[in-house]
């Protein structure tokens, strides 16, 4: 898993900075909007290096910027295909004009790849306030799994998958590029802290809404972070929703991929991650449905 993959958590290599150098050189070639990692030698140079498998360490860490040829970033190790991150054309970003992306690409020891940035005008980055910047984070890699699957975070929620992190905001201004684990498309989605925002979320049967409730009008209704939430507790709670119209959203319903409908966050089958899981998750250029008391 990428549990608590946050730079913050990383260990830094100091005093190792040119292998860094090196490895990078070695390692990462960017063509427009491809990326591909020498993975026998990225394998063969971690083996051969010190580091602790007991720490999370950052070994190659590359700042870039991309002009897309096309609304597309595509992963490749070795010179084959493992990831096609598809960039949504979004109300603020409309990759018909041609924007750049600045990205920083890192690969951790564990082979994690994990690439963020953000979509400008501006092919020149320039330091921007938090909420101005159009982010983007992008679903991290496992280079050393087989054709990119990880079975361990299958129906797993953001944080197991590196899209969040513990302790730390994600702003609702940055993007989030998902891969469905079942038929690979990617997708993308804002997420939005129920916790600060004083909301319980639902997900629909088909997985394409995501109601908002606010925790006072249901009673009782459980915050983020709540333990041991009961049967009963969730029965009372969906039946409440059907009473009032939103029937269709329930405490323990998926969010899927837009495309094939797989659970992608699957409450169901993992529901003892529901309660950590506090941010909802919105498709790029959708709302959330407001809870309404209707008469």
């Amino acid at each position: 898993m990428f549990c608590n993959l946050s730079v913050s958590y990383v260990v830094s290599l100091t005093g190792v900075l040119g292998w860094k150098k090196m490895l990078e050189k070695k390692v990462i070639t960017i063509n427009k909007n491809k990326i591909n990692i020498d993975f026998s030698e990225l394998e063969k140079e971690i083996n051969n290096s010190k580091i602790s498998s007991k720490e999370l360490v950052e070994v190659v860490n590359v700042k870039t910027t991309m002009e897309p040829v096309s609304n597309e970033l595509i992963i490749f190790k070795d010179n084959k295909c493992i990831a096609n991150y598809i960039i949504e054309s979004g109300n603020k970003s409309n990759f018909s004009s041609l924007k750049f992306l600045h990205l920083c690409i890192r690969i951790l020891n564990n082979f994690g790849l994990v690439i963020d940035g953000e979509i400008d005008d501006s092919p020149f980055k320039t330091e921007k306030k938090i909420n101005q910047i159009n982010g983007i984070r992008f679903q991290p890699v496992l280079l050393n799994a087989y054709n990119n699957d990880n079975p361990e975070n299958k129906g797993m929620g953001l944080f197991s998958r590196g899209l969040h992190f513990s302790g730390f905001i994600t702003p609702s201004n940055f993007r989030l590029c998902c891969i469905c684990d079942e038929c690979k498309k990617s997708f993308n989605i804002h997420s939005y802290h129920a916790g600060n925002g004083y909301f319980q979320y639902f997900y629909s049967d088909d997985g394409s809404e995501t109601l908002m409730v606010p925790y006072d009008a249901i009673k009782d209704m459980p915050g983020q972070l709540c333990k041991n939430i009961s049967e009963e507790s969730v029965k009372r709670i969906d039946s409440q929703l059907e009473k009032k119209g939103y029937g269709r959203f329930k405490f323990y319903n998926p969010f899927r991929c837009p495309y094939c409908k797989a659970p992608y966050i699957d409450f169901q089958k993992h529901p003892e991650i529901r309660e950590y899981e506090y941010y909802a998750n919105v498709f790029l250029n959708k709302e959330m449905t407001e809870y309404k008391e209707k008469k």
